[in-house]
């Protein structure tokens, strides 16, 4: 049995806000627009699950810079 979601922290990258919590086994970081009209990530892009804190925050960091650096290129 899996104990209850625990949202750490929550911090503002880019204009999207980052919702850190451990829902064991695994850190989850869940990513919305913090900025009004600011694109959002598609739903199945929105969430980075990982097993280690560092790491899943770097991957979503990564993913709203993808995501950003490509909306602008098209």
């Amino acid at each position: 049995m899996t104990g209850p979601k625990m949202t750490l922290r929550t911090f503002d990258y880019r204009g999207y806000s980052m919702q850190v919590a451990y829902n064991p086994p695994q850190w989850h970081v869940e990513i919305a627009s913090a900025v009004s009209g600011l694109s959002k990530l598609l739903p199945e892009k929105n969430v980075v699950r990982g097993w280690e804190e560092d790491e899943v925050v770097k991957r979503a960091k990564a993913r709203v810079d993808e995501f950003l650096e490509n909306r602008h290129s098209n």
